[in-house]
């Protein structure tokens, strides 16, 4: 139902997520928002998969691929 994963080279994904993400048209959870300080940083998202396909799956990982590329050659 949720896959959490963490993302070696990026010490907070919440940018990534809130506005990079989501211009793709994928979804996951940064990790931060499960945090009990508000202010802290998270490597961390998640992905619920309980209403996916494997073909959305599939396109959902290789978008976040695409996005972490993006932000490690910046």
């Amino acid at each position: 139902m949720f896959l959490w994963i963490k993302l070696l080279c990026i010490k907070d994904t919440y940018k990534l997520i809130m506005e990079k993400a989501i211009a793709k048209e994928v979804l996951f959870v940064p990790g931060k928002d499960f945090l009990s300080d508000p202010n802290g940083k998270s490597s961390y998202i998640r992905a619920a998969y309980s209403l996916s396909t494997p073909e959305q799956m599939d396109e959902g990982m290789r978008r976040l691929a695409e996005l972490i590329k993006d932000e490690l050659n910046k």
